[in-house]
């Protein structure tokens, strides 16, 4: 009975790993996206 317990929460580890691996991986796109957004603006004003 733990043996299956221990298995499947070894599972979720991984696979919550994953996911928040993905999500940062987005997440860091999202920003790479703002941050060319910010870079055109940029150079549009006069600094």
């Amino acid at each position: 009975d733990d043996e299956l317990i221990l298995t499947v929460e070894k599972k979720n580890d991984r696979e919550r790993t994953r996911l928040m691996k993905e999500g940062y991986l987005e997440m860091a796109n999202e920003s790479k996206k703002i941050n060319k957004e910010w870079e055109k603006a940029d150079i549009k004003w006069p600094s």
